[in-house]
């Protein structure tokens, strides 16, 4: 839900609801209201909290299709397979879209074997 990703990612940058709400001149109380669920910001405020947040709109929104809840999270190999399925993806890495079905298997694997590199070292052991 929109207003649960509003806290998590602001509390992700360490911003009280104060902070967030001074800095796109707005009060804590309004701030507070969109995260508890009780009003919603209007499409340009969402525009403007996402640039303060530092993420694409389309997370904030949700809209980004990987849901922590999903089974997207349960391995490396599924979750990238998930974020290449996602829209932001291609813009983000500034891919063409008629890459074949070939080429991105070669992309998930290649990825999945980079997350695996770069996170073993904060592994649980």
């Amino acid at each position: 839900m929109f207003n649960k990703r509003l806290r998590r990612y602001r509390e992700y940058r360490e911003m009280t609801q104060k902070q967030l709400g001074q800095l796109l001149n707005y009060s804590q109380q309004t701030i507070h209201k969109w995260e508890s669920g009780e009003t919603s910001p209007d499409p340009d405020s969402v525009v403007r909290l996402a640039r303060a947040l530092r993420i694409p709109v389309t997370i904030l929104l949700g809209e980004h299709g990987i849901s922590e809840d999903s089974a997207e999270y349960q391995t490396p190999l599924s979750f990238m397979e998930a974020l290449i399925n996602s829209d932001d993806f291609f813009r983000l890495f500034q891919l063409r879209e008629d890459l074949s079905v070939n080429d991105l298997a070669n992309l998930i694997e290649q990825m999945t074997s980079m997350t695996h590199v770069l996170v073993s070292p904060y592994q649980q052991k």
